[in-house]
């Protein structure tokens, strides 16, 4: 299992283009987006980065048919959906960690500012984050690579577009998050734990292309 994270790390940071999305996505909501402050900032290229660093494996597990010799590693296709799943913490966390530097380097030219972050911000992130990622990945397990980019895309456009239209949107659902955190917390594990298992029988049951 951690051989696997290990490889989906490798894999996913040996390729850059994650963290130049974020260099390059939180100028432009700069520039697009009015009242654009540090925690919109954050949740914007965090889920930005989960999404896509997630998704990278993919890309290269298609490419080189690993079901071909999976027979030959001591895991199973349960191990591969697993450790997907856990990726989604690990990603969030080097996401977190880098847009917080890149948030701090901006407020010393007075583009943003670090302070007005709020742990609560942090929190909602990971919540949404699991949550696009756990409706994303079982698509991954059931359709051709072309198929699943086409729907993930969709799905991430729809994500984006919700929390940016309409004023103080992101505001207001943090507020109703920290007001039903239980049970939206509650929510989300059942989520989380219901699109591993249904990744794991798609996996289980999927014909290769």
């Amino acid at each position: 299992m951690l051989n696997l994270i290990r490889k989906d790390f490798l894999v996913t940071y040996s390729n850059k283009f994650a963290f130049y999305m974020l260099l390059l996505l939180i100028p432009l909501l700069l520039f697009f987006i009015d009242n654009f402050d540090s925690n919109t900032s954050f949740m914007y290229s965090v889920l930005t980065f989960v999404f896509i660093s997630t998704r990278t494996p993919f890309a290269y597990d298609m490419k080189d048919k690993p079901h071909l010799f999976i027979q030959s590693l001591p895991v199973t296709k349960t191990d591969i959906v697993i450790s997907k799943y856990i990726s989604i913490f690990v990603n969030f966390l080097i996401g977190s960690i880098f847009t917080t530097l890149y948030i701090s380097f901006l407020s010393l030219f007075n583009l943003l500012d670090i302070s007005v972050l709020k742990f609560s911000t942090v929190i909602f992130t990971l919540s949404v984050s699991i949550f696009l990622v756990s409706i994303s990945l079982p698509a991954e397990f059931m359709f051709t690579p072309k198929m699943s980019n086409l729907i993930n895309i969709i799905i991430y456009v729809i994500f984006l577009n919700f929390f940016i239209i309409g004023d103080n949107r992101i505001l207001n659902f943090i507020n109703i998050f920290s007001d039903y955190r239980i049970g939206i917390g509650l929510i989300l594990v059942l989520l989380y734990f219901s699109s591993m298992v249904l990744s794991i029988v798609l996996y289980k049951n999927r014909k290769f292309y």
